[in-house]
């Protein structure tokens, strides 16, 4: 693995980061009045700049995670998981929730992925600068288009997955798809939220955010019991979260782009022949899914399915046993060498308790 350091540390110079924090989004040419138009972003991931952070070895699969770094000085962690006995060449790519990183939650996330015979790169959250949503999703594509060249997985066809913040970044990914030349050919998206400008908050939603927060609370704790008492997922969970001072700045950096509503307005420049699971918690008041739903509307390829429970309930097992069996039905037709073109996604959208 090569390393090439930017500065004293191994990091950017300065030079770059200040040039980073103050750059602007070119726009495409001009839409009709209301109409968003994606920005165009001159990011590029540097394949020379691949500092590793950590490596192991799972049950059937290894792994490692290195730092990226993009031309303008924007730094991020990537892990790599690949199985030892892979299935198909293409891969997942999973963006990360609010205040995650890629070790932990995440891991475990793309673990099951490699296990199930598929290789996962997970992109965490920028360290260093404060982005708009689009400019992430912009990064993930030039991050796989880094990886493309590195020979990690088949060029430009990619499966995605995200909640939370990562499937708000999620939508970006799919509506990028086609500016990249790159083919979406399925996509998770969980709970999304904010599909609208916190400021367009009506009185109903606010006094539903004030009623939420306890429920939240309390299975927030309920959660954590359970991993608290099952050694393997506490091993898994330990890392999710940077509970370091840089970790709180990043928290703070990642999170103001949230509340913006850009995420809703790339939900409606998301192709209208993408195959897409959108899953929603009904008693999470923040995941605007009503709007959500009208933003995604006339895609046939979208299934959008609730469940009970608040935003956390994301992390259970009763929620990671759903993406497995949906897992599965793609794996079993890749393996079989099925064109993702003829893939039969009534057989991954499985009708599944709530």
């Amino acid at each position: 693995m090569r390393v090439t350091p930017n500065g004293p540390d191994g990091r950017p110079g300065a030079e770059a980061i200040q040039h980073s924090e103050t750059m602007h989004a070119k726009q495409r040419p001009s839409t009709p009045e209301g109409v968003f138009s994606l920005p165009e972003y001159e990011s590029t991931v540097d394949s020379d700049y691949r500092k590793l952070i950590d490596q192991g070895e799972g049950d059937g699969f290894r792994w490692h995670i290195e730092e990226r770094t993009t031309d303008d000085g924007i730094r991020f962690d990537v892990g790599f998981f690949e199985p030892d006995e892979p299935i198909t060449d293409i891969a997942w790519a999973v963006d990360t929730s609010w205040t995650t990183q890629v070790a932990g939650l995440n891991s475990h996330t793309a673990s099951k992925i490699a296990r199930a015979g598929m290789r996962a790169i997970v992109k965490g959250p920028e360290k260093n600068v404060s982005i708009p949503l689009s400019h992430s999703a912009f990064l993930t594509h030039a991050l796989l288009d880094a990886t493309d060249e590195e020979g990690f997985s088949r060029p430009k066809v990619i499966a995605h997955k995200g909640f939370s913040r990562g499937a708000m970044i999620g939508f970006g990914v799919n509506a990028y798809a086609p500016i990249f030349g790159r083919q979406v050919i399925y996509s998770e998206r969980d709970d999304p939220c904010v599909a609208h400008h916190i400021l367009e908050l009506t009185r109903d939603e606010v006094v539903g955010y004030l009623g939420y927060v306890p429920e939240e609370l309390f299975t927030v704790s309920r959660q954590l019991g359970s991993i608290l008492l099952d050694p393997r997922r506490l091993r898994h969970y330990l890392q999710t979260v940077d509970l370091s001072p840089n970790g709180f700045a990043q928290v703070v950096r990642t999170g103001m782009p949230l509340f913006g509503g850009e995420a809703g307005l790339m939900a409606e420049q998301v192709p209208d022949d993408a195959q897409m699971h959108v899953t929603f918690q009904r008693g999470m008041p923040a995941n605007h899914r009503e709007d959500y739903k009208r933003r995604l509307a006339g895609r046939d390829g979208v299934v959008i399915k609730e469940y009970r429970g608040t935003h956390v309930q994301h992390i259970s097992r009763k929620h990671a046993g759903r993406f497995t069996t949906r897992l599965s039905g793609l794996v079993v037709q890749l393996k079989d060498e099925v064109p993702v073109d003829e893939l039969d996604f009534t057989q991954v959208h499985l009708p599944q308790a709530a």
